[in-house]
């Protein structure tokens, strides 16, 4: 186990220091859109409430996401939850992927790797998990949208006809061009735009595992496998203004304090209405395990763009103790966010 987290940790130093690839041609990533950032199966295993729920998503070249930002005294604190997710394939080609590249293999693309760490309480490492996930269907994909990458693809041969056209006399600097721009461009990028952001609540379904460690100190000593979790998720359009997700998970996991590992299933869904910029949504998740009956766990929140590639997540809710069976308030704040994107 410690040999499978070390290799991990070494093959993305890898892959982060290999992304210095220069354009070349048609890149693939001149077509992602600035969608929401769900957050990682690794992420899942640790965060603080009991949601199972796995939004899929659109696969990104390199994700970062932060939780739990409370600390003593009900201070704002340094996030004890940290978690990266990324995809290999992008990460090694880069703007180096060609748009043709990328749809004939587009399953290795749209495979990540993720890794999460949350701290104790008394500022070490305390869990570790790691994750794979992979979309099968991904319809918010723009890079899979034949009708926009079509517009695109005419518009800019239109203007590069134009400019190669329009000209008089001798080439001039641009300041001097009197290339004449054609009309219902600004139209077209309108519609282009329109139909970009209209992708985020298409339809997509998501593969994943992941298994979460717990440890005593930072050395990793007495690891062991707490969890082993499978995902399968699929969201769904409702209308132009909402999205349905609904997920199942299975997990082998050990109770607080023992080491005897038992199945749990959860069948968590969520409901989000709104648009691609800000959304709300409402959440209910049913899980059992095999030694006790069902609970049930109710929330709400609220998602919104805080810039560019940079999202905000707000959620408040109700859980129930399994085996008290009392109800307790629980909140989650969370940031997550596009490297590659946010720094373009």
């Amino acid at each position: 186990m410690k040999t499978f987290i070390l290799s991990l940790l070494l093959t993305s130093t890898c892959v982060l220091l290999s992304v210095t690839a220069q354009p070349s041609g048609e890149s693939a990533s001149d077509y992602v859109a600035d969608l929401s950032v769900p957050e990682s199966p690794a992420f899942k295993l640790i965060e603080i409430d009991q949601s199972r729920i796995l939004r899929p998503g659109t696969a990104r070249d390199l994700v970062v996401s932060f939780s739990d930002f409370s600390g003593s005294n009900d201070g704002i604190s340094v996030p004890e939850l940290w978690a990266v997710e990324f995809s290999p394939g992008l990460l090694i080609d880069g703007k180096r992927l060609s748009i043709y590249r990328y749809r004939k293999r587009r399953l290795f693309y749209q495979t990540r790797l993720s890794a999460a760490v949350k701290r104790g309480q008394d500022g070490k490492l305390s869990e570790l998990a790691a994750g794979l996930r992979v979309s099968l269907v991904d319809n918010s994909d723009l890079r899979m949208n034949e009708d926009i990458i079509k517009r695109i693809t005419d518009l800019t041969t239109n203007l590069n006809e134009k400019a190669a056209t329009g000209r008089t006399g001798a080439p001039r600097n641009d300041e001097e061009s009197d290339v004449i721009v054609p009309s219902g461009v600004d139209s077209e990028l309108a519609r282009i735009k329109e139909l970009r952001d209209s992708t985020w609540n298409k339809t997509a379904i998501d593969m994943a595992v992941a298994f979460k460690t717990t440890f005593k100190d930072s050395l990793l000593k007495n690891l062991r496998v707490h969890t082993l979790a499978f995902w399968g998720s699929f969201a769904f359009p409702l209308s132009v203004w909402g999205q349905g997700v609904v997920s199942a998970n299975l997990a082998w996991e050990a109770a607080e304090g023992e080491k005897d590992k038992q199945l749990t299933v959860a069948l968590p869904a969520r409901f989000y209405v709104g648009s691609n910029r800000f959304k709300a949504y409402l959440e209910g998740q049913a899980r059992k395990d095999v030694e006790s009956d069902w609970n049930v766990s109710g929330s709400g929140g609220a998602e919104f763009r805080l810039r560019k590639a940079a999202w905000l997540n707000l959620k408040a809710g109700l859980e129930q103790n399994v085996e008290t069976k009392e109800w307790t308030i629980v909140s989650e704040f969370s940031v997550s966010c596009s490297v590659t994107e946010l720094f373009q």
